[in-house]
């Protein structure tokens, strides 16, 4: 998918003349747009791809804590739904993260079920996807080779932005 090349913006109105999906100009005043247009245009060409791992939890995972320090990174500690056996996800490098709910998250799912997995490379329609439409982001421009991660849990679902792959250690609950 390619940047927005060139934005105009106004008090009254908002072109985006270079729209990477096909030429689509719109006024973003009025208009209930960012739901269900970003849905259409966008999150209709959801990819991710499972990390292969020596973790496996085929019941579930919890989020059980998530830690980030700025000089350390991101840590998100995952346990199985039944507490017996977990593992530490760390993130060196993270550019950002956020917490949401599984029920917040509907264009990841069949895909990030836990019958698939835990632990996600998202390739295209996720939340990075997302950024880069936003007005104001220049998170890519700064971090080119920023990829989107997803660790899944039953309730809590964990969104990373690092520009490495994480690390995953044992952890006991």
């Amino acid at each position: 998918m390619g940047q927005i090349s060139s934005v105009i913006l106004d008090a009254t109105e908002c072109n985006l003349n270079q729209w990477p999906l096909g030429g689509i100009r719109e006024s973003a005043i009025g208009q209930k747009w960012t739901n269900r247009k970003l849905r259409e245009n966008v999150m209709q060409n959801f990819r991710a791809h499972p990390l292969e791992s020596q973790f496996t939890f085929s019941r579930g995972t919890e989020i059980r804590r998530i830690e980030y320090v700025p000089s350390t990174g991101l840590k998100v500690y995952v346990a199985d739904v039944y507490g017996r056996s977990g593992c530490m996800v760390s993130f060196d490098d993270t550019t950002g993260f956020r917490v949401l709910d599984e029920r917040d998250l509907m264009e990841y799912w069949p895909v990030c079920s836990t019958p698939n997995g835990w632990l996600f490379d998202i390739k295209e329609g996720g939340w990075l996807d997302q950024e880069r439409l936003r007005i104001g982001n220049n998170m890519l421009s700064i971090y080119p080779d920023v990829k989107e991660y997803l660790i899944t849990g039953i309730n809590e679902c964990v969104s990373v932005f690092s520009t490495v792959n994480p690390e995953l250690t044992h952890y006991q609950p």
